[in-house]
Order: C-alpha cells, then structure tokens, then sequence
C-alpha cells in the first residue's frame, strides 16, 4: 500500500509544481505523461533494467537468433514435374 501512497503524492506534488512553472514550463499533456511514467515506475515490482542490461539482453536474443539452423525449404514438387527431368 505504501507505494501507492507514494505515487499518489509524487503525482500530486508533480501537478501541483509544474503549472506553476511559468510560460516556459511544461504543457498540461507533457506533464500529465510525465506523471502517468512516474506513476508506472514507482509502482512497478522490478527496478526497470538498466542500459546496459538492455543491451546484453539485445546482445543475448541476438546471437540466440543467429545461432539457429535456417532450415531449408523443402520443395513439394515431385521430381518428373521439375524442369531438368525433361
């Protein structure tokens, strides 16, 4: 419950700060996004990953991807259709 509470005075305290920026502040819609990320990162259950963790899990999937056989396309045709049996 506790990071609800939490979120819930972050985005209050967001709202509240932001319009008071003056002309050269934030919209209203880039300061709601702004709350709604906020938002979803304090209530997620798992920090989000850092950027080198993003690029070793790329790097992972990468050579996963690479390292899988190609199969080959097996040709249905029967071989007396082909063209170099005639």
């Amino acid at each position: 419950m506790k990071p609800k509470i939490l979120a819930t005075a972050l985005a209050a305290a967001l709202l509240v700060g932001l319009p008071v920026a003056g002309p050269l502040g934030p919209t209203p819609a880039l300061a709601r996004d702004l709350v709604k990320a906020t938002a979803a990162l304090v209530l997620a259950e798992e920090p989000p990953l850092s950027r080198t963790q993003v690029i070793e899990k790329q790097r992972r999937e990468a050579a996963a991807t690479a390292s899988l056989p190609q199969k080959k396309e097996v040709d249905q045709t029967p071989y007396y259709k082909k063209w170099w049996f005639w």
